[in-house]
């Protein structure tokens, strides 16, 4: 069952994709072009104040595939790191079902010591 709090997860997610698409250059299929503005002013509201340029039919539908390409890749990537340290997830669990709450520095030393903990290097989403 989705939640509300995940229904605004996805929301970010497909905004952040978007505006990486459009804006910061993020596709090699689009280019490094932005094909929307900011937004502007937020004086008649954001929506109001946003300016998109004139997009094909086409473009858009590039612009839709590769916003979906990011979002299906940051998910596997998230998917894939959660399941290869799954044995650190269950002492996270167990621990805050102790203690209810953990800091970085605990958190970090709980990373630091598993030996088992697959680091998976910064890569670029393809």
């Amino acid at each position: 069952e989705v939640t509300t709090g995940a229904s605004n997860d996805f929301q970010q997610v497909s905004r952040t994709a978007r505006m990486m698409v459009t804006r910061f250059g993020f596709s090699d299929k689009i280019g490094q072009i932005a094909v929307e503005n900011d937004g502007g002013s937020p004086f008649m509201g954001r929506q109001m104040a946003q300016q998109s340029m004139p997009l094909s039919r086409q473009t858009q539908d590039l612009i839709d595939e590769e916003v979906q390409r990011l979002v299906e890749g940051a998910y596997e990537r998230a998917k894939n790191v959660l399941t290869e340290n799954r044995g650190l997830l269950e002492k996270l669990t167990q621990r805050l079902l102790e203690t209810e709450t953990v800091t970085a520095e605990e958190f970090q030393k709980m990373i630091a010591e598993d030996e088992k903990v697959k680091m998976i290097p910064y890569a670029v989403l393809n």
